[in-house]
């Protein structure tokens, strides 16, 4: 087949005129009126197709030579990837955090708050601890640690917190922290009254 000259595309065409105009000089090569040479030029569609005829005008007008020309509009017609451009980078796939243990599980009623070790990951400093679906003080350690401040709600007896770490609008399965209802001691000197008992007439 013939090699044609490429005709680049005049920027005032879209590539759809582009490419209605190389159709319509394709199909003149096989028409036995030939080529219209004498089609005025009044446009940039019409000075388009003046500029392909006359480059086929050089070749035998037979059916190697439009099957060379319709290669050539093909060709023309696919868009040029651009080679130079890198894709976007995709982004780093989020994985949920994971609260695996909390250290320690129990502490006494009457303590007035325990900074409690959450342990899981993978964690970062947005992490924040939660008691019962509520926010507490939190410090972040690394990317497996957290320390949060848990404080008992019920001081008169026994009781059970749900503790769970909250990562933007997530949040990870709670575990159990139980509160002990442990009655402190009496103080020294109060047992010694308990025991001697009142001394009556001692002035």
């Amino acid at each position: 087949m013939p090699e044609l000259r490429e005709i680049p595309t005049p920027p005032e065409l879209s590539p759809l005129q582009a490419a209605l105009a190389q159709a319509e000089v394709v199909a003149e090569m096989s028409n036995p009126a030939g080529l219209r040479l004498d089609e005025p030029v009044v446009d940039p569609v019409t000075q388009y197709k003046h500029d392909l005829r006359i480059e086929l005008s050089g070749y035998p007008q037979d059916l190697s030579t439009q099957l060379a020309a319709k290669g050539e509009v093909a060709q023309e017609a696919i868009p040029t990837p651009i080679l130079d451009e890198e894709p976007p980078p995709e982004p780093p796939e989020v994985v949920p955090a994971e609260l695996i243990e909390v250290q320690p599980a129990t502490a006494s009623n009457q303590v007035p708050g325990i900074n409690v070790k959450f342990i899981g990951g993978p964690f970062d400093d947005q992490c924040v601890a939660r008691q019962d679906g509520v926010d507490v003080d939190t410090t972040f350690s690394n990317e497996s640690l957290l320390y949060g401040v848990v404080r008992p709600v019920v001081t008169d007896a026994e009781s059970t917190v749900q503790l769970s770490i909250r990562q933007g609008e997530t949040e990870t399965a709670a575990l159990p922290f139980v509160f002990s209802h442990d009655v402190p001691p009496p103080p020294p000197e109060v047992m010694a009254d308990a025991a001697t008992g009142p001394i009556l007439g001692r002035s």
